[in-house]
């Protein structure tokens, strides 16, 4: 395998000569939001897919969205849609819970 070298360029300053080989990676991001809404799950996912990992993202699905497509090389798979909204707190009563 191909070691990370210690060299300093002219200003001294430490540099990688050469990198080990990257690992592909398998990832799950799962996130209780709707995939296309929300940029910071768009942002890592579409990070580590550029890097050549594969990625899946399992987000909430809204009634028109197909269950399972590949975005920007991120496949996104939409599971149940989101019925009750956060915006008013939940009790022991509720008879949403």
């Amino acid at each position: 395998m191909t070691q990370v070298s210690d060299i300093r360029d002219r200003s001294g300053e430490r540099t990688a000569a050469t990198a080990p080989p990257a690992r592909r990676l398998r990832v799950c991001h799962v996130a209780y939001t709707f995939y296309e809404a929300d940029n910071r799950v768009i942002r890592y996912a579409k990070e580590m897919a550029g890097r050549g990992h594969s990625v899946d993202v399992i987000a909430l699905r809204r009634p028109d969205q197909p269950m399972i497509e590949t975005v920007d090389g991120v496949r996104a798979i939409r599971i149940q849609r989101r019925s009750i909204t956060e915006s008013t707190a939940l009790n022991g009563t509720d008879s949403r819970s």
